[in-house]
């Protein structure tokens, strides 16, 4: 098992776009994450399901890049949020009008940080019970 750094993945938003997680599902709010299947999706996908949010909406006009592209994106405006990985969080963070509206350790208490490898995906989920089937 390899812990990449101690706070894992988090949701940063331009915070005069968004003020509360169901502004996620305005259609003029642009989110951007990483491809389909991306530890940073999953995660994002598992926060829209604890927050009761319309998953489709907010699919609608979310973007996938990589992390780099996607804080120059949050940086230019042409998003509104982005769910990254650390240091990415917190240097987009520390952009102006930019916060955290939520780490990973708020969507599965238990997680330690970031893991990059399959036998953490395979025990370490089912042993916090934070990971819903059926995302």
């Amino acid at each position: 098992m390899a812990g990449t750094h101690k706070n894992g993945y988090g949701l940063v938003v331009n915070t005069s776009k968004i003020k509360e997680f169901k502004d996620l599902e305005k259609e003029e709010v642009k989110i951007a994450t990483l491809q389909p299947g991306a530890t940073t999706d999953l995660l994002f996908n598992l926060l829209i399901k604890q927050k009761g949010l319309a998953r489709g909406k907010i699919l609608a006009h979310t973007v996938r890049m990589n992390p780099a592209k996607q804080l120059l994106a949050l940086r230019s405006g042409k998003v509104d949020a982005i769910f990254v990985p650390e240091h990415f969080t917190t240097l987009a963070a520390q952009l102006p009008g930019m916060k955290i509206l939520a780490k990973c350790q708020d969507i599965c208490p238990n997680m330690l940080g970031s893991f990059r490898t399959y036998w953490c995906w395979q025990n370490y989920f089912t042993k916090c019970y934070c990971w819903p089937s059926g995302i």
